[in-house]
């Protein structure tokens, strides 16, 4: 899954940020290689690299594979010689960190599925000179202080996650919502608490939430896992039944099971997390007329 493969990689960098050679860190030297190749956007030569960042041959040799292997820069094979550029979207942060803008940066590729660019955005700052665990808390885990000027009236939403690797979509999904003015609520990860007693408390708590609210209530199922995605679908169908509400079902998972939304009963199957929000505010639209 992208984000354990992520954790496994920040770990990775983690320990190559403290190899050290005689004169640089890798930090220092990462700084001066993106440097370059952003103004060479046709490439270079590692000896052309090492001639504009002023390393000698040997130690920018070592420092361009540490940086190839954690995806930050790639290369292309012209004759004998390797020539180095930089991945897309690899930028360097100015530092101080800012991280309102790393965060913004990394929300963006995650709402346009760009999982990639998701992945060199926190490798590019990994490997600085910042406090590791604001990443977490500022950045990947999504801290928020913003609040919108004016809520959306009767406009609510329910996120809830069937499997551990849509949390961050999840999340995103959520407080993109909340910022622009839905009273949006955040279940978390249920995978593992899926019982033949879950169906009641879901739906017990969705009961609790709407408690004869007014307007649309949305509930969104994160999951790539097909048991808990028909799961909490049958369990948020009968809610539906139940409830005297305009509730409205909507699935995020992989491609795969996403052909499975006209069977459970879906009332939108989103591929990420920008389709997702940009159907929950048409639909709001929709409503009000």
């Amino acid at each position: 899954m992208f984000f354990k493969k992520m954790l496994i990689k920040i770990l990775l960098c983690q320990n190559l940020s403290e190899i050290m050679y005689r004169r640089y860190t890798l930090e220092e030297v990462k700084r001066k290689i993106i440097d370059v190749l952003q103004s060479n956007v046709t490439g270079l030569s590692g000896v052309e690299v090492s001639n504009k960042t002023g390393i000698n041959r040997m130690t920018i040799t070592k420092y361009l594979d540490v940086l190839y292997t954690i995806g930050l820069i790639k290369k292309k094979k012209v004759g004998s010689v390797n020539v180095w550029f930089l991945e897309t979207g690899v930028t360097e942060f100015e530092f101080p960190i800012n991280y309102l803008e790393v965060q913004q940066k990394f929300m963006k590729a995650i709402l346009v599925g760009d999982q990639n660019q998701a992945y060199r955005i926190i490798i590019n700052i990994i490997n600085s000179d910042v406090e590791k665990i604001r990443i977490l808390t500022d950045v990947v885990l999504l801290k928020y202080n913003i609040r919108p000027d004016k809520m959306k009236p009767n406009a609510h939403t329910i996120s809830v996650v069937g499997s551990e690797d849509q949390i961050c979509y999840a999340k995103i999904g959520s407080v993109s919502l909340q910022i622009l003015g839905w009273d949006s609520s955040y279940i978390g990860n249920v995978e593992y608490f899926i019982d033949p007693f879950f169906d009641i408390d879901f739906q017990r708590y969705v009961a609790k939430m709407w408690n004869n609210k007014k307007g649309l209530m949305i509930i969104f199922i994160y999951s790539s896992e097909e048991s808990s995605l028909r799961f909490l679908s049958a369990t948020t169908k009968s809610i539906k039944e139940k409830l005297k509400a305009e509730i409205r079902m909507v699935l995020m998972s992989t491609t795969e099971l996403l052909s499975l939304s006209e069977i459970i009963g879906a009332d939108y199957a989103a591929k990420d997390v920008q389709s997702l929000v940009e159907w929950t505010e048409n639909q709001y639209k929709i409503e009000l007329k």
